[in-house]
């Protein structure tokens, strides 16, 4: 029986055929490359514009840091910037400062050493309190100050200030300008507050809390006023308004020039400045007057001695 064997052989395909088939494939290819992201020269494109942005945003950023921490001056252009101020435009600050002369307050200070070793109290031990003693003396030697120094009026200053109780220095000079700050020269902050002010055009009295004698009382005493612990310390119309972060936010949005504009705030600041004024003289009058009376219950005292030797 014949058998038919199984024709195994295949199909040869034409070369015309494969590299049809290649081109097709590789149109299909290049042209969903360029629905997708307008090919590979696109997309290097766009790699290279995000890079771009990148580091120029890590540069500017650094360089804003470092105005910000090392060229505070400079750093503090941006608040004008955003005040439309120029830098070039003259102002019309009206500064306030206080005065400080390291001899007028060391010879102050000599006067009062060798007053307290004049003054001898000694021969009162059986007459007088030890309290009573220290008021004595007090009142001796503040007589005697005076008496060496009211030819001198620039040490006269001086012991009215060195004297003055350290929280009316503080309220009495937070009064003296509608706006009022309490800065530290060392501190970036401070620099970079006291700029901005002198760039609004709105009188300001400034005091620099490192440079003053009494420093520490005067920072305590801000401290106990305010609650706050850092530099600088800002009144507007004699009230506590804030740091430099507030001063910055109220000039961004216009109510700090609200604040300094009101004719309203004004008279009451005015207002304030006087009776504030009124109350520091009625304080001295009634010091005055306690002392005059203990004084002559004192002399009554020392009199009333005498008589008792005599007899």
């Amino acid at each position: 029986m014949a058998v038919n064997k199984r024709n195994t052989k295949e199909k040869e395909t034409k070369p015309s055929e494969i590299q049809e088939n290649n081109t097709s494939t590789e149109k299909k290819i290049e042209k969903s490359n360029c629905k997708g992201c307008c090919g590979n020269c696109g997309c290097h494109c766009i790699k290279f514009l995000i890079t771009v942005i990148i580091t120029a945003s890590v540069i500017v950023g650094g360089f804003i840091l470092y105005l910000k921490q090392f060229q505070p001056e400079l750093y503090s252009k941006k608040i004008e910037i955003l005040l439309n101020k120029s830098i070039n435009e003259p102002t019309t600050e009206k500064v306030f400062v206080t005065e400080y002369n390291e001899a007028n307050h060391s010879a102050y200070k000599d006067i009062q050493k060798k007053l307290e070793d004049e003054i001898n109290l000694d021969m009162y031990d059986n007459v007088l309190t030890l309290e009573e003693k220290a008021f004595l003396k007090d009142i001796l030697k503040e007589e005697r100050t005076y008496e060496r120094l009211k030819n001198r009026p620039d040490l006269l200053k001086v012991k009215e200030y060195m004297e003055e109780p350290v929280g009316q220095l503080v309220k009495k000079f937070s009064l003296e300008q509608q706006v009022v700050l309490f800065i530290d020269g060392n501190d970036e902050r401070s620099k970079v507050t006291r700029l901005a002010i002198s760039q609004s055009k709105v009188p300001y009295g400034i005091m620099e809390v490192d440079a003053e004698p009494r420093k520490v009382a005067i920072r305590d005493a801000l401290f106990r006023m305010t609650a706050q612990r850092t530099f600088p310390f800002i009144f507007v119309n004699g009230k506590f308004f804030g740091n430099s972060f507030a001063l910055q936010k109220a000039m961004q949005n216009g109510s700090f020039y609200e604040l300094v504009d009101s004719e309203e705030n004004k008279a009451n600041w005015l207002a304030d400045k006087e009776d504030y004024a009124k109350k520091i003289e009625k304080r001295r009058k009634d010091s005055e007057d306690r002392r005059r009376k203990k004084l002559e219950k004192i002399q009554k005292k020392i009199e009333d001695s005498k008589k008792n030797q005599e007899l």
